[in-house]
């Protein structure tokens, strides 16, 4: 029976398993990740006053309409009711 040099195994293990991330990770990862940051908070920073603030209430309900008529919740719709509401 033929044993392993202790180093042998020592060396393998370790060339496998990092223990800390900077030998797993390149060190201009870190600053691609900053700069992709800094990046996406000027454009979300950028003309902040003009951009529009999301969806209104009407868009809001016929989403919420068209969503009832696909899990097969459909209703009639009036078209007494202003506005109708038929999505």
């Amino acid at each position: 029976m033929a044993l392993a040099p202790a180093h042998a195994s020592a060396t393998n293990s370790q060339a496998t398993h990092p223990t800390d991330i900077r030998d797993r990770w390149p060190r201009w990862y870190f600053w691609i990740a900053i700069l992709l940051l800094i990046v996406a908070a000027f454009f979300r920073l950028h003309h902040l006053s003009v951009t529009p603030p999301g969806l209104q209430a009407d868009e809001i309900l016929n989403i919420q309409l068209a969503d009832r008529m696909r899990q097969g919740f459909v209703s009639v719709v009036y078209s007494d009711v202003t506005p109708a509401r038929s999505p």
